[in-house]
């Protein structure tokens, strides 16, 4: 039978009584982040993923710096600013040539934050933050591809916007007028193409609503299990609009 899970406070405490929602006992070991600084560290995407290779193993910070293919200098700056932060402990120390090396550890193998504890204002405003981080990766990106293709296309790109034959008012990147493809042609349209981008407004039942949401996820869950050669930000979501929200987007 598993063990019930513990629960920390950031400064080496732990007990057995949650503050907040109680995992399963069959999950690792949690610990529920209290503090702010804590709770911000693990919920800003360039800082998160610094704890990674030490969630549930062992790592030197030479290791961690070459999974993450960052410095051992910004590495042993985030372990120091981990330890502070009580997310990070020394597991063991291990002699070699007569040196000793320390092995670090996250101090729990998984991490609940709850929203209230954050430096967010609000649920939208956490939400804002994390995707600003993320969507500034993903534009930059997505641009200095569309650079090469442009390149290599000679094109002059611009946008468009026009009603198409189902009567919607559409608008996408194309590369220019007088492009020969068609001026109605998406610059990234063919199969040699592999970045996208685009938001669309649709009107759907709520069982088709339901249908596409499973069938994104089922796609993403597929091509995740795979391990290719180049990585790749790929964004998923859909929302419920307001009715007042879907006229201005509509009109």
């Amino acid at each position: 039978m598993s063990p019930a899970p513990r629960y920390f406070d950031n400064k080496g405490s732990a007990g057995t009584s949650p503050q907040s929602a109680t995992p399963s006992s069959a999950d690792p070991l949690w610990e529920t982040i209290i503090t702010t600084a804590a709770a911000d560290y693990l919920c800003n995407p360039r800082t998160a993923a610094l704890i990674g290779p030490f969630i549930a193993k062992d790592s030197t910070i030479k290791h961690a710096a070459l999974t993450l293919e960052i410095s051992a200098l910004r590495m042993f700056r985030a372990v120091k600013k981990m330890e502070a932060l009580g997310l990070l402990c020394v597991a063991r120390v291990e002699t070699r040539r007569g040196h000793p090396v320390k092995h670090y550890r996250a101090s729990s193998d998984a991490y609940f934050v709850p929203y209230r504890v954050t430096g967010a204002d609000s649920l939208e405003d956490f939400l804002m933050a994390q995707d600003t981080q993320l969507r500034r990766v993903f534009v930059r990106s997505f641009a200095e591809y569309l650079s090469g293709v442009l390149s290599e296309q000679g094109s002059d790109p611009g946008r468009i916007i026009y009603r198409d034959e189902h009567g919607n008012v559409t608008t996408h990147s194309v590369g220019g007028l007088d492009d020969p493809r068609g001026t109605q042609t998406p610059i990234l349209e063919g199969e040699q193409y592999t970045g996208w981008s685009n938001y669309s407004v649709l009107r759907l039942d709520l069982e088709r609503s339901r249908a596409l949401k499973s069938e994104l996820v089922a796609i993403f869950e597929k091509y995740r299990a795979h391990s290719g050669q180049r990585g790749y930000i790929v964004r998923l979501g859909m929302a419920p609009l307001k009715d007042s929200v879907m006229e201005l987007l509509e009109r």
